[in-house]
């Protein structure tokens, strides 16, 4: 008798700090979080509770993956898996496989996340589990989104909108208009994506989220930089560093340092482009965080073109290229393309540099990827022009220019205006030249 009190006592105090390890996870301690769950593991495992051990597993294998330690969550997932199929708990085995998902994710192996998503979402449909099919829904979508699929993307999105609505989920309800911002954000609308990022950001200020309310802020940043305004953005990025150095995410640290990288760089500041870069790029190896490293690597490039180290911009390109390429990465192989052409012009290799730019094109084009095609076809523009062939530049400026203004890139816009003043310029036609640089000038 005293014995099974004592194993209810043990249960019991490991069910109280497991609750507690949700309960801190949740307000974003992760520290604290971390230490509920392993002392709610002793207490399972002095018990055998197998049921209880799964939950604890998939709980730090959650903690790991917030902060970026994608072996050990991986581990940690793996394990509550293979526990939750040993004790026939279907919905925990789905939660497992939406974690195991995001790590697959991360790393840029999107098969497999795919697979792990699908799994999923076939289980919670069949146990009718409404929550976790927005959220296996929502994963999908995700998956889709870091390949360029925006169609495929915001169709899902929308559905798990709906869903959450529906039940009324506001966590979920708040991810899934965020994610609808990102899609919007990428294809150039600005406005509506500012829209849908301030609902979100609203929402998880009064749950308390504060990594969505984070990444949210983020994003809200991407917006302005891609409208010019480099301080505003700054700024935001500045508030989501500091919340994402509190609450201990990895990934969305790197992701703040990398749009910091790209300020600095439009700004002229290449040192401080190329530290908040290389700080962003250590970071992403360290998480395994394959795409962003690309991306990263993709801005460090950037950075040596414009100090004219061609030698090192070609380099980080094409090891970007080479990140992408595995990992299916439709929109980041178009922009290592698009990246190459211009380092290859700028050494006056032109019939690289053309192959460059028109297989960025060909990629942005089927993808729907509507601001780097207009910015391909601008550096396509430009090499014509460096070889005399102003009649087929000035044609694609001026296509280049009608896809910039069905988007807010005021920066982009502002770029092409100049390039064909210079182009008039050196045809002479200096009353069309000044009318561009006067465009340019009032935006």
């Amino acid at each position: 008798m005293n014995i099974a009190r004592l194993t209810e006592d043990k249960r019991a105090v490991a069910d109280s700090s497991q609750s507690l390890g949700q309960i801190y996870y949740l307000k974003g301690d992760l520290l604290k979080a971390e230490q509920s769950y392993m002392a709610a593991h002793y207490g399972y495992a002095q018990t055998g509770n197998q049921g209880g051990l799964a939950n604890v597993f998939n709980g730090l294998a959650e903690i790991y993956h917030l902060r970026g330690e994608s072996s050990k969550a991986e581990e940690f997932y793996i394990a509550a898996r293979d526990m939750y199929t040993r004790v026939s708990y279907r919905s925990g085995l789905a939660n497992a496989l939406i974690g195991l998902g995001h790590v697959y994710r991360l790393r840029g192996k999107y098969s497999k996340a795919e697979e792990s998503y699908g799994v999923a979402r076939d289980i919670y449909a069949q146990i009718e589990d409404q929550l976790g099919l927005a959220t296996a829904i929502k994963a999908l979508g995700d998956v889709y989104h870091v390949q360029g699929e925006y169609s495929k993307a915001e169709e899902l999105y929308v559905a798990t909108r709906a869903i959450y609505a529906r039940i009324g989920n506001r966590v979920g309800f708040a991810n899934a208009v965020r994610a609808l911002g990102d899609i919007y954000r990428l294809r150039g609308k600005s406005s509506k994506a500012e829209e849908l990022y301030a609902d979100a950001r609203d929402i998880y200020a009064e749950i308390g989220d504060q990594l969505g309310y984070a990444n949210t802020v983020r994003a809200m940043g991407d917006v302005y930089r891609l409208q010019g305004e480099s301080s505003k953005a700054q700024e935001l990025f500045i508030v989501a560093r500091d919340m994402y150095t509190r609450v201990g995410n990895q990934s969305g640290l790197a992701n703040v340092l990398n749009g910091l990288g790209e300020i600095y760089h439009l700004r002229g500041d290449s040192s401080k482009a190329e530290e908040s870069y290389r700080a962003a790029r250590d970071t992403y190896t360290q998480i395994g965080h394959q795409s962003g490293l690309a991306n990263t690597l993709i801005g460090l490039g950037d950075v040596y073109r414009l100090r004219e180290e061609f030698g090192k911009a070609e380099e980080s390109y094409v090891a970007a290229r080479d990140i992408y390429a595995p990992i299916g990465d439709r929109l980041g192989l178009a922009n290592a393309a698009k990246a190459l052409g211009d380092v290859f012009r700028l050494q006056k290799k032109y019939f690289i540099a053309e192959k460059s730019y028109i297989h960025s094109c060909d990629v942005y084009n089927r993808i729907g990827e509507q601001l780097g095609l207009a910015n391909a076809i601008t550096g396509l523009g430009q090499l014509l022009m460096e070889q005399n062939n102003f009649t087929i530049a000035e044609q694609l400026y001026l296509k280049a220019r009608e896809i910039y203004a069905g988007t807010t890139d005021k920066y982009s816009l502002a770029n092409n205006l100049w390039y064909t003043a210079w182009l008039y310029g050196s045809q002479k036609r200096f009353d069309e030249a000044e009318l561009r640089l006067v465009r340019r000038t009032i935006g």
